[in-house]
């Protein structure tokens, strides 16, 4: 690690979990609380990092490693001075997450400086939501506003199949970060599970008031989100993170219900659709 680099991190990061209170690795081994990762690789590029990313893959598989690959949640954001310089160039959030050198010059600021085993997009979950029919915005002091929360099966009609043209910024992004990389690093995308993004498009209490109604859209949105994985993958994406953020607050039995099969809806056309292998693991 370089002194400048080091200089510029507000708060100095430790060398097991790189200073994140919920170290996550890019691989399913280091993976902690209630996040899943989704992972793929092909053939090619299995003969290709195998030296380099041996004990990422074997991770990924479940088996024992030597040293676990490592990368962190919050990768870039608050602690880096050279995100907080850029983030005042730049105000709007969605501006950073939607236009593609912003993302790429984001996402590599924590590979110039640490060299992490995985490099992240710098993205958010809420990132495809327009592309299917949902439009939000990200105020200063409310945070998220959904224009239009979906309260009855008019608003559930106003959704259509996700428009990957509209996200091109995130697949642009993804090429150019392999190619930066090269074969040093791991290129991780990441969406959000269906019960997680639901939350945040959804006013009341569906799941007791109108539970036909949430079940037609977390399958609309595992649909959507399943499209979202295999565009990222065949941008360029090794692996894939799925986070279930809100899951974690479902009871048991409720996770059961409204969580878990429309995670595995979302995997089954990826699984059928990409011509990488491909595999997850859940926490």
């Amino acid at each position: 690690m370089r002194e400048e680099e080091v200089a510029s991190v507000a708060a100095k990061p430790s060398l097991t979990g790189l200073g994140s209170p919920s170290p996550l690795s890019c691989v399913p081994l280091l993976a902690s609380g209630s996040p899943l990762c989704f992972c793929s690789w092909s053939d090619h590029w299995q003969r290709k990092l195998v030296l380099l990313f041996k004990s990422s893959f074997q991770a990924a598989r479940g088996e024992l490693v030597s040293r676990p690959p490592a990368c962190m949640m919050r990768q870039v954001g608050r602690y880096m001075a050279v995100y907080r310089k850029l983030a005042e160039k730049y105000p709007s959030f969605r501006e950073r997450s939607e236009t593609t050198n912003l993302i790429v010059e984001i996402s590599l600021q924590p590979w110039n400086a640490f060299r992490p085993d995985g490099v992240i997009i710098f993205s958010n979950i809420l990132t495809p939501l327009p592309a299917f029919g949902v439009e939000f915005d990200v105020e200063d002091v409310r945070g998220l506003v959904i224009q239009s929360p979906i309260r009855s099966e008019k608003g559930l009609k106003a959704l259509h199949p996700i428009d990957l043209e509209k996200l091109s910024f995130v697949g642009d992004s993804l090429k150019i970060l392999r190619k930066e990389v090269g074969g040093d690093a791991v290129i991780l995308g990441f969406v959000g599970a269906p019960w997680t993004i639901a939350t945040y498009i959804v006013e009341g209490s569906m799941c007791y008031t109108a539970p036909h109604l949430l079940r037609t859209l977390l399958s609309h949105l595992a649909q959507a989100i399943a499209d979202y994985v295999i565009f990222q993958v065949e941008s360029g994406a090794h692996c894939i993170q799925i986070f279930d953020s809100w899951g974690g607050q479902l009871p048991p039995d409720m996770w059961e219900r409204w969580s878990k099969p429309y995670i595995k809806e979302l995997l089954l056309k990826p699984r059928e659709s990409t011509q990488a292998e491909l595999t997850h693991q859940l926490y």
